[in-house]
């Protein structure tokens, strides 16, 4: 085994734990998914579920509950949808999708109303099962220089 490979490692666990220590990752699941999370509950002020696997939704600001759907995605990649569980009573009150390059940083965000989401039928039914695909809902594009708390946000620039 080459030497670097082992420090490489090395540095990469050390630097999840310290991750979880500092309260952006909660558990093993995925560092994309709970970074995602973390910059939604930070940024909004908000509070994530206190389960992993809440349904429905993964922050909750104020009285609103968005679920949180986040992407790290290869530059040849062409899959531009988020999967998503199609659900009239959930509970969530919009959706929030992230998208990063293979470096983090951040390229997409976008915020769209859950109501929104089922009464234009943005989510399709495809082999993938439910998906919410993002050439349908880039009116709901953010501008990343003005969503609130610039100062962590740069950190993805």
């Amino acid at each position: 085994m080459k030497p670097e490979l082992k420090e490489a490692f090395e540095k990469y666990f050390s630097a999840l734990w310290k991750l979880k220590e500092l309260g952006v990752s909660k558990n093993q699941r995925g560092i994309t998914s709970e970074l995602g999370e973390w910059l939604v509950e930070v940024v909004f002020d908000g509070k994530r579920a206190v389960s992993g696997i809440q349904k429905s939704w993964d922050v909750e600001v104020g009285n609103e509950k968005i679920q949180v759907k986040t992407h790290a995605k290869a530059e040849n990649t062409t899959a531009r949808w988020s999967p998503i569980i199609h659900d009239e009573k959930a509970e969530t009150t919009s959706v929030i999708i992230i998208v990063f390059s293979p470096e983090y940083k951040l390229k997409e965000f976008y915020k769209i109303p859950w109501r929104d989401c089922i009464d234009n039928k943005l989510i399709s039914s495809t082999k993938h099962g439910d998906v919410l695909n993002w050439s349908k809902v880039k009116k709901y594009n953010v501008n990343i220089r003005e969503l609130p708390k610039q100062d962590i946000l740069s950190m993805f620039y």
